[in-house]
């Protein structure tokens, strides 16, 4: 594997166990739970940027160019959804005022959607069967 795949798959594991650990924080007052689908969607933008880096010597400049790469790449398909999805949700928590998610919604996002793409790409790149 290449040297530059293996650190984008390292960030967004790390990306990864952060978004989980933001979900969990019960300190806060308002929970800060919309930030951890913005973490979440950075470990989508690393793993998919792992899968393009290794498959084709391609980083993505743009989130419009790695959003279409993502719809365009028979690969990435079946992820399309899940990266849309954390695309909108990660907008919306930086820019929409008074933008929140339940916790419950955030650890749904986190499990089928970040989850779900870091699982899709480590079966494309062979790491897990």
């Amino acid at each position: 594997m290449k040297k530059r795949t293996v650190q984008h798959l390292a960030t967004a594991d790390r990306n990864r166990d952060i978004a989980w650990q933001l979900a969990q924080i019960t300190n806060i007052q308002p929970s800060p739970t919309e930030w951890s689908v913005v973490v979440g969607f950075y470990a989508a933008v690393h793993y998919v940027n792992a899968f393009l880096w290794e498959r084709l010597d391609y980083e993505p400049k743009s989130h419009q160019d790695r959003s279409r790469l993502v719809n365009l790449t028979a690969e990435l398909r079946p992820i399309a959804s899940s990266y849309t999805l954390l695309l909108d949700y990660a907008y919306k928590a930086r820019y929409e005022p008074g933008f929140r998610l339940t916790r419950d919604d955030v650890i749904d996002v986190l499990r089928n959607d970040v989850d779900g793409i870091a699982q899709h790409i480590c079966r494309e790149l062979g790491l897990i069967p």
